[in-house]
């Protein structure tokens, strides 16, 4: 699928729902096809509940690692694609999905937003000791 009609396929049916529940002082989704600073990149990072990497090929492995790295604080969750190749070894911490089933996109997201406290610390404490003992 073409990258133009994938974003659309992602981005359009959520538009709605960030027009009617998006305030002031709460953004549930945001969404940038466009490239930023990695200072800024970092601070969204460590500021988010959530990182979604639809892959639809293997990549987004930096991703992936950069986020659990931001995530010291927060223990944001991990929901990555199981194509991309840091499912494979990162699969444990993380929530997997299959990026062609909106159903599967869904859900995934789902449990990622709905996780309570004890498992997201849980699931980054498996990310960032693999992380830890495979980047040094």
């Amino acid at each position: 699928m073409e990258n133009t009609a994938r974003r659309s396929q992602f981005f359009l049916p959520v538009r709605p729902q960030l027009t009617t529940t998006a305030t002031p002082d709460y953004t549930p989704l945001i969404y940038m096809h466009r490239s930023i600073p990695f200072t800024e990149l970092t601070a969204l990072y460590s500021i988010s509940d959530v990182c979604l990497l639809a892959s639809t090929r293997d990549g987004m492995n930096l991703v992936a690692f950069e986020y659990v790295a931001c995530q010291a604080k927060r223990h944001g969750v991990l929901v990555i694609s199981e194509f991309a190749g840091a499912a494979v070894f990162m699969g444990r911490g993380s929530i997997t999905f299959h990026p062609n089933n909106p159903d599967h996109i869904a859900e995934a997201i789902h449990k990622g937003v709905t996780m309570n406290a004890e498992e997201r610390k849980e699931n980054y404490e498996k990310l960032r000791e693999f992380i830890y003992a495979n980047t040094r």
